[in-house]
């Protein structure tokens, strides 16, 4: 799962040219930084909704990033610090066993510009996606 959204993430990075601003060694964080107006960037989202359609119609793609089943064992989760009734609590998840199947029945919709700083983003399955 991890693997598929490194994928999607450096998609994006690409899209929007944020690789090229990563290697420029002198500029500070805040000099990178800008507002993406994402109803001027068409080109970007024909190109990233090209990947999603090739996704959908090659169907063992997507399995080649991602483990099904998808099995995690003995992971501790960063902890959660929370105040109830005036007293502060600290929660630390761990998960013991959690196995995952059906992942590969994972099918992204297109990305859809609903206006200049949001996107509508979502997924359908083709089959069963069991949890135990």
């Amino acid at each position: 799962m991890a693997k598929l959204f490194g994928f999607a993430a450096a998609l994006a990075a690409a899209a929007f040219g944020a690789a090229t601003a990563a290697t420029e060694s002198s500029a500070s964080v805040e000099d990178t930084c800008v507002v993406v107006d994402f109803e001027t960037a068409t080109s970007d989202f024909t190109a990233l909704n090209n990947i999603v359609t090739i996704i959908k119609a090659s169907s063992s793609l997507l399995s080649s990033y991602i483990d099904d089943p998808l099995v995690l064992e003995d992971q501790t989760l960063t902890e959660v610090d929370f105040s109830l009734l005036g007293i502060d609590f600290t929660l630390t998840p761990t998960i013991d066993s959690l196995n995952v199947t059906g992942l590969t029945t994972l099918s992204p919709k297109q990305i859809n510009v609903t206006g200049s700083n949001t996107l509508d983003l979502g997924t359908d399955f083709t089959g069963d996606v069991s949890v135990a």
